[in-house]
């Protein structure tokens, strides 16, 4: 459920175009990460549907559109996120 709101919130920050510093700083990290689903090499045809979509993390399957404009949420790689 928390996975959920984090996503909800992320999505309702990127329409009114909140936090779009925290949005760039993130995707420098997650563009050439090996678990984002544009870089990832055997997705399931599950996850190249969840893909049309747009690019999500491959290791906790949250869309990285709403991911990354959450100040609450973390990589689940520790690479950024409250716990670093």
């Amino acid at each position: 459920m928390q996975r959920l709101l984090m996503i909800i919130r992320g999505n309702f920050y990127r329409l009114i175009g909140k936090n779009p510093d925290l949005f760039c700083e993130r995707y420098k990290i997650c563009k050439d990460c090996p678990f984002n689903s544009k870089n990832a090499k055997n997705l399931s045809k599950a996850s190249k549907i969840w893909a049309l979509l747009g690019n999500f993390c491959t290791d906790c399957k949250c869309p990285l559109k709403s991911k990354l404009v959450e100040p609450l949420s973390e990589c689940p790689q520790l690479k950024w996120g409250q716990k670093i």
